[in-house]
């Protein structure tokens, strides 16, 4: 199936033993342009745009309920572009709540707002977007339930060679973890 990333078959497009329908792989890079002095590669379709800005993590493992909302929402009066949930907990209907109030804050300073994980809080809550690590559902399978104005992230961890896999997935962009112990 297609719930994990990898098993990519550049031949036809697909993932190995996927349908073709939840694993179409987007064309990965399709030109370059030079900014200043930055290299940007630009990809397919044209749905995709860089981020922009500061992008936070609002994780629930250091702070949680009105504290977390308070420190958002003090986070997007000073800026901040893009906002990520991130709750691993099992409390369904806190997330829910917390999601909902992240959402409204985010779309009341014009922050993108983005779900760690949870391609269904997700769409519930109207988000944004999702970011995805290896255990969750492929990029692709969470572009066909969020539908192609998504913007969709995927955790290549410490890990370089992920980063091609995902974005041929349909990945928009990728985040990467420390290298090195710090």
């Amino acid at each position: 199936g297609c719930e994990r990333n990898g098993g990519f078959d550049s031949r036809n497009g697909r993932k190995a033993g996927a349908s073709a329908s939840l694993c179409r792989a987007y064309p990965v890079l399709r030109k370059t342009r030079r900014h200043g002095d930055t290299v940007r590669m630009e990809t397919e379709p044209s749905r995709r745009t860089s981020i922009r800005g500061v992008y936070a993590l609002a994780d629930t493992s250091l702070l949680a309920g009105a504290e977390l909302i308070a420190r958002v929402e003090a986070a997007l009066r000073g800026g901040v572009a893009v906002v990520q949930y991130r709750d691993k907990s099992v409390d369904s209907s806190r997330r829910l709540t917390e999601a909902q109030a992240l959402r409204a804050l985010c779309g009341r300073y014009g922050a993108t707002f983005i779900i760690n994980d949870d391609v269904d809080l997700a769409l519930t809550v109207g988000a944004d977007g999702v970011h995805l690590g290896l255990d969750d559902p492929s990029p692709a399978l969470a572009r066909v339930r969020l539908g192609p104005k998504a913007r969709i992230g995927a955790t290549c961890y410490d890990r370089l060679e992920l980063a091609p896999a995902a974005l041929a997935l349909g990945a928009d962009h990728v985040a990467f973890g420390r290298f090195f112990p710090s």
